[in-house]
């Protein structure tokens, strides 16, 4: 299962719950900026489970923090009687830290340094090596041509 990391700012801290008798859950949520418009920031809800569930303890509200997490899902039957069958996605965290600040590097002459993107940081996938389609080749109306376009 692939892991993945976000940096944003820690909104709220959900006290914890039994989700069964064994099985303790607390949610916390982030808000990361879309980093254009703020009105797209996004909200996203974790869930800690086990002994994980104070690793948020020592953050407080407003706080930059660094989010490593994994996709869970899962399916659920309908309790209604109706025999639907409803989906589930949580977001697994597993780690949070403070973001590491990255050192500052000398400027090379002529270039500005560019700065890491914050937000979502994803595992890196392999770009495709696949050639480019060809465009159809269109006819030009030529000598052989048995159109009965007029151009």
């Amino acid at each position: 299962m692939a892991n993945f990391t976000i940096i944003g700012k820690l909104v709220e801290k959900k006290d914890q719950r039994n989700a069964t008798q064994t099985f303790v859950v607390r949610e916390f949520v982030v808000e990361v900026e879309d980093g254009r418009d703020p009105r797209f920031n996004d909200i996203l809800l974790f869930q800690l489970t086990g002994n994980n569930i104070s690793i948020i303890d020592n953050f407080n509200i407003g706080d930059k923090i660094e989010v490593t997490f994994d996709l869970r899902g899962r399916t659920s039957q309908s309790k209604d009687g109706s025999g639907r069958i409803l989906y589930f996605t949580t977001l697994n965290a597993w780690r949070v830290n403070y973001p590491q600040i990255p050192q500052q590097q000398p400027m090379q002459q002529g270039y500005a340094q560019q700065q890491p993107m914050q937000g979502y940081q994803q595992p890196v996938q392999q770009a495709y090596n696949q050639p480019m389609p060809q465009a159809p080749q269109m006819n030009n109306g030529g000598a052989g041509d048995n159109s009965d376009l007029p151009f």
